[in-house]
């Protein structure tokens, strides 16, 4: 079972504002696959509140610069024994475009 499954409270999500929530009748439970519902992890939800505060809500000026690549390349490493050069990885705004390119390939 996923942890904190079963801290999910439906009535809790059916008050959320985005159109998941709001805009299907009671006895639909919407399944999109973008939309969160488990709660931000705590790392995550500070860096936001962070960046909230201080009105810095802009793209970043280069995405690799996040240092995303990296973990990324470190981590298949770790759990999968894959072994990518940092080139081939590329970075998506979007789960959509992602698969668009996947299929391409």
């Amino acid at each position: 079972m996923i942890d904190g499954i079963n801290k999910l409270d439906l009535a809790e999500l059916r008050k959320r504002q985005g159109e998941k929530w709001s805009h299907y009748p009671p006895d639909v439970i919407p399944a999109w696959v973008a939309d969160m519902d488990f709660e931000i992890a705590e790392p995550i939800r500070q860096a936001i509140i962070e960046r909230v505060s201080r009105f810095d809500c802009g793209y970043p000026v280069a995405a690799r610069d996040t240092g995303l690549p990296e973990i990324f390349v470190e981590r298949v490493a770790r759990k999968f024994d894959w072994q990518i050069d940092i080139s081939q990885v590329d970075l998506f705004n979007d789960v959509v475009q992602g698969i668009y390119f996947g299929l391409l390939a």
